[in-house]
């Protein structure tokens, strides 16, 4: 039996990534169904969301997304905001499009927001492809459908708040990662920069950071030892913890 949309509540994810040099989000080219329809879309880009199904939970409607979009759903989200001012849908394009794709009567929708850290690989962006999704430095999500320019600015605040009291940081570097990986991630994630000194010596006192034996390759450099995060470490001491330099 088909699913029936709640044609006034959606969900929708910001899904941010990081390339070793700059922070990014994830958007997808709106849909077209009819060549007709062209002028409701207009080769906008947006971030991935769509309307709650009637016997949906909310986690489950933001995990399908993922799931749909990259092929794992285990993703760790973060439910941070709802928008719903009566006038968030501002183009009447933008309205005509969601009566479109849904062939339902929408004039009001309240969008429920999550977000969410994933590692880019070539992999996955071979997958997104597919989908017509993307990957845009954070500072050029700008022109997007809808009010999706205003959600990814506040699901980046959140980040940045968020970075104060979790390790969110390790789910946007490979498993091995080396020290200047770590220190890059957080200059560009707080848009501030850190003495290199400073950094390593706070940051290695914390326990969940655990130094390997391993080392650099394929660099043209004298390699660097990687390190890795211990899950288990950090639950058993996070009670006791706060972030460094925060």
């Amino acid at each position: 039996m088909e699913q029936a949309y709640i044609p006034h509540l959606s969900v929708d994810c910001v899904l941010f990534g990081f390339d070793e040099k700059q922070l990014k989000v994830l958007v997808v080219e709106r849909d077209r169904l009819q060549e007709e329809d062209a002028k409701y879309h207009s080769g906008l880009l947006k971030i991935p969301g769509r309307l709650l199904f009637e016997e949906e939970y909310l986690e489950d409607a933001a995990s399908s997304i993922i799931e749909e979009l990259i092929g794992n759903e285990s993703i760790p989200l973060q439910q941070f905001q709802v928008f719903g001012n009566p006038n968030r849908i501002k183009s009447p394009n933008d309205l005509l499009w969601l009566e479109s794709q849904t062939k339902l009567p929408i004039k009001r929708v309240v969008t429920i927001c999550f977000y969410a850290l994933i590692k880019i690989t070539d992999a996955l962006t071979s997958t997104l492809n597919s989908h017509r999704a993307k990957w845009i430095p954070i500072n050029e999500a700008r022109g997007l459908a809808f009010d999706h320019d205003e959600i990814v600015r506040e699901a980046y605040q959140h980040l940045k708040k968020e970075l104060t009291a979790s390790p969110l940081e390790f789910n946007l570097l490979p498993t091995y990662f080396t020290l200047n990986n770590l220190q890059a991630l957080y200059e560009v994630i707080l848009d501030q920069q850190f003495d290199n000194r400073n950094f390593r010596k706070k940051i290695l006192k914390l326990p969940y950071l655990i130094e390997t034996n391993k080392m650099e390759t394929n660099v043209n450099h004298r390699p660097a030892k990687l390190y890795c995060f211990n899950e288990e470490l950090y639950q058993k001491n996070k009670r006791e913890m706060s972030l460094f330099f925060l």
